[in-house]
């Protein structure tokens, strides 16, 4: 009995050899290269959008509202850190995908990509919501002192505009981050996939 249960297994281990199918590692490698350069890709154009957004403001804030009221200078605090707080944010993840390297050896690298995915997630989730309300509120405390210098109606327009205009952007960078977090959960799932084989 022992014989014949050893001779099937043996026999399924061979079956299962033979029908298992052939995976191409070097188009996988290549894909997840491609996969791995876009999402540093992303990061350098969100580093960049948000360093000439930071500067912008800086600029306004030094020729407008350097010697404005407390809640506007507070309002430009709450605007500016966040940002500068993100762009070093990014940098440190490119940083890290940079330092993930993608080879046939994923058992080691594993645990790279995990982080990097996690903090990607954690970027694109509790990171951004909460850079986005210290913006508007400081965006909102700003406008007490920008009343000084345009008229009333222009207020209430730029007041009423920035939900809609905010909507419209948040919009679209969604889709660049439903594009990045798809590309890492592949990259990580073959990863997964490679260390199981």
């Amino acid at each position: 009995m022992d014989n014949f249960l050893d001779d099937l297994k043996s026999s399924w281990k061979a079956h299962k050899a033979q029908t298992a199918p052939v995976v191409d590692v070097k188009a996988l490698l290549s894909k997840a290269e491609v996969y791995k350069k876009n999402s540093i890709r992303f990061q350098h154009g969100n580093v960049m959008v948000l360093s000439v957004t930071l500067i912008l403001y800086c600029t306004f804030f030094y020729k407008f509202l350097l010697y404005g009221t407390r809640l506007s200078q507070s309002g430009f605090i709450m605007m500016a850190v966040p940002l500068f707080i993100r762009i070093v944010a990014e940098m440190i993840s490119i940083a890290k995908g940079r330092n993930i390297k993608l080879d046939e050896n994923a058992f080691h690298h594993n645990q790279q990509m995990t982080q990097y995915t996690a903090f990607r997630k954690w970027m694109h989730g509790p990171a951004t919501y909460t850079i986005m309300g210290f913006y508007t509120l400081g965006y909102y405390f700003i406008m007490v002192q920008f009343s000084e210098l345009v008229s009333r109606w222009l207020i209430i327009l730029m007041c009423v505009a920035y939900p809609l205009v905010a909507y419209i952007i948040i919009k679209q960078v969604r889709r660049g981050i439903k594009n990045e977090m798809e590309q890492l959960q592949w990259m990580s799932k073959w990863n997964k996939e490679m260390i199981e084989e």
